[in-house]
């Protein structure tokens, strides 16, 4: 299920804190508008003279800008916005031992990003909190939807980007897969976004996987669920459990 975001002042705190040399961000984005304060946030990690790294879309130019802090120059980099009010893909990989601009694919094509500032000095590293879709008390708030950000501590590839872009979930990836938030639920729940997971609870409630099954339990005894059992191969894990995944909606 996917989150919808106001563009004024809603966030999602991931209480994930560990930044990696070489990172890979994966996320589903609809975009509405130009979003909060005229910069649409995806994702920010710490806040204010702390700020590390973060992607918003500036509407100069129709780009979204990927920002990544360095002792010295931070380092800045722009790639075409996809259109608005539509269902996109987008997977980012950056890594931090060069100067070189991040990989980013869009839908599953490579993107040409341009640079804005070039990086100097040393990488930072911090241990601020992730903040989704915006931070608590800033006006810089995404205005559409979001589904799924998910980060691996690998450098992301074209064959991975064509995967997720066929709405299979991240979480097949298991290798370097160091945080997946589905982004679902709240007073902002929208509309479901048709992705296939393979993790037992996308609503609010626990699961488990066990040797007889999936076992649910959920917090409101009398919320009914619907639980749809698609069997998928899994091209990176092929003999692995996680060929069979589970859909879980809550209706």
């Amino acid at each position: 299920m996917a989150r919808k975001f106001t563009g004024v002042t809603d966030a999602l705190l991931t209480y994930y804190t560990i930044m990696w040399p070489v990172v890979s961000y994966s996320f589903w984005a609809l975009r509405n508008g130009t979003g909060g304060g005229g910069f649409g946030e995806v994702w920010k990690k710490g806040s204010g003279a702390n700020l590390n790294d973060n992607l918003f879309f500036n509407p100069t130019g129709t780009v979204m800008r990927y920002n990544r802090g360095w002792s010295t120059i931070s380092g800045g980099w722009t790639f075409p916005a996809p259109s608005q009010d539509v269902w996109h893909h987008f997977l980012l990989s950056y890594n931090s031992s060069s100067t070189s601009p991040p990989e980013v694919w869009v839908d599953g094509v490579a993107q040409t990003v341009s640079t804005v500032t070039t990086p100097s000095g040393s990488a930072n590293f911090t241990t601020d909190a992730y903040f989704i879709g915006n931070e608590f008390g800033v006006d810089d708030n995404w205005n559409g939807e979001l589904e799924e950000f998910a980060i691996w501590r690998h450098q992301g590839t074209g064959q991975e980007a064509n995967f997720l872009r066929t709405r299979r979930s991240a979480a097949f990836l298991r290798n370097g897969l160091m945080s997946l938030v589905p982004i679902s639920g709240g007073t902002n729940a929208a509309a479901e976004k048709d992705l296939i997971f393979n993790k037992a609870v996308i609503v609010n409630g626990t699961g488990s996987f066990g040797t007889r099954g999936l076992r649910l339990v959920t917090p409101a005894p009398r919320r009914r669920l619907k639980v749809g059992f698609n069997v998928v191969r899994n091209p990176f894990f092929p003999n692995t459990s996680f060929q069979r995944t589970y859909r879980v909606v809550a209706y």
